[in-house]
């Protein structure tokens, strides 16, 4: 080891501290190989770890920024990529430390292959073997987090005793179905045996179709908050925004919309017609309705409907709600919430996501170890339970209300 000016009052002091000084000088310089820190950043996560005996002998920070400066230089750390095709993972940056064991993090790289754009997948051993023993999936992807050269962040995530918990995460280049079969396609080369049956994800159609050709017969649901937020985004755009906000009845009828979820899926089409027709059903709601009809209910023809863009058994949420099961993927934007916050910044290059994803995966395996052990976690807000209490009363009780009534019902208990 250089010297770094080590020094002690007497041998049996040296040989009791310095051995530890050393080893903390050793994590400064892994820490300037392996991450984006400011080198004051390293030192105040570090050294505060010191005894004071051992504290009293470290070198000078002036010093410790030295290292930290050489150690990057030796490494040769990576020029920040101005696209895909400059982008090279160091070696430190594709790996993870879990239980003080260095494994693979970075589980494919389409680097050299003849496609457009670039895919990288990263997991762990461990969370791909919880992916194959996981029916129930959750899909979720978001452009803020992703680096700037990559179009979005598509997590995968898993339920396991009791939680959601993120399993894999990618970096896409597009949102075409080609991206998405390619991805689940490696995914299932890298974890032989995965069969999920059933799918929880926003209203991304490519999404859809190419887990349907990978997993012929998994059933899509789409999220009720993306569906509710469609039919927002509709008044948003037709202009009944200002009269939705001020008027709580007209609210309430563009809430009883999608509310239809909630409906029996053989009874939404007649459900839907019925609501129309009802007296005092708001003109200037037409226009949301024949945008809602259209894309997931399909226009009436003479014998039958048009097939929609989503079909009513992917938002359908009455039998999910009597069996409590998740209707959205809230947990899922939370944990894209909680990694925004992580990252410190939307866009982060991408040496600084790496980082701050690795952080992340070693928060969820503490979370995983908790509940393997039996603790729990978070416990849900107490606000929602009840709110989903009275939504499963309301539901279990459809044969025996006016739908009118139902649907009100159910629109009191959500918002945009």
């Amino acid at each position: 080891m250089e010297n770094m000016g080590y020094g002690c009052a007497n041998s049996d002091q040296a040989a009791r501290v310095e051995p530890a000084a050393i080893r903390l000088v050793t994590t400064v310089k892994e820490r300037a190989a392996t991450t984006q820190e400011s080198p004051h950043q390293i030192i105040a996560n570090v050294i505060p770890q010191a005894h004071a005996d051992v504290a009293a002998i470290m070198p000078k920070k002036d010093a410790l920024k030295k290292t930290i400066r050489r150690a990057r230089r030796d490494e040769e750390a990576p020029a920040l990529p101005r696209n895909m095709q400059e982008l090279v993972i160091p070696r430190g940056f594709s790996e993870i430390v879990i239980d003080g064991e260095v494994q693979q993090f970075l589980m494919y790289d389409s680097e050299n292959q003849l496609m457009p754009g670039r895919i990288l997948i990263f997991s762990t051993r461990s969370n791909l073997h919880l992916l194959a023993q996981s029916q129930e999936w959750f899909a979720d992807g978001t452009f803020s987090t992703a680096p700037a050269i990559f179009e979005q962040l598509y997590t995968l995530h898993a339920i396991k005793n009791s939680a959601v918990v993120p399993l894999v995460y990618a970096l896409l280049p597009n949102k075409t179905r080609a991206t998405y079969v390619t991805f689940l396609q490696q995914l299932k080369r890298l974890q032989p045996g995965l069969q999920p049956t059933q799918l929880m994800t926003d209203f991304e159609l490519a999404a859809m179709q190419a887990f349907e050709l990978e997993f012929p017969g998994i059933l899509k649901t789409g999220c009720f908050f993306h569906l509710s937020q469609s039919v927002w985004r509709k008044v948003q755009s037709e202009g009944p925004k200002a009269r939705y906000e001020n008027d709580h009845e007209f609210a309430r009828w563009i809430r009883m919309i999608p509310a239809l979820a909630f409906v029996p899926e053989h009874n939404v089409s007649d459900s839907f017609t019925e609501l129309l027709e009802t007296e005092g059903f708001p003109e200037e709601a037409v226009p949301i309705a024949n945008y809602f009809e259209d894309t997931y209910i399909g226009r009436r023809l003479r014998r039958g409907r048009q097939i929609p863009l989503f079909p009513t058994q992917i938002w359908n949420v009455y039998q999910r709600t009597l069996n409590d099961q998740h209707r959205t993927n809230n947990h899922v934007e939370g944990w894209h919430r909680a990694f925004q916050e992580t990252c410190g910044s939307q866009f982060p290059n991408i040496f600084r996501f790496i980082e701050c994803l690795r952080k992340q995966q070693g928060i969820h395996n503490y979370e995983i170890i908790q509940s393997i052990a039996g603790n729990q976690g978070n416990p849900r807000n107490k606000k929602y339970v009840a709110i989903s209490a009275r939504i499963k009363r309301i539901v279990e009780d459809f044969e025996d209300r006016h739908l009118t009534d139902y649907l009100h019902g159910i629109a009191y208990n959500f918002e945009f």
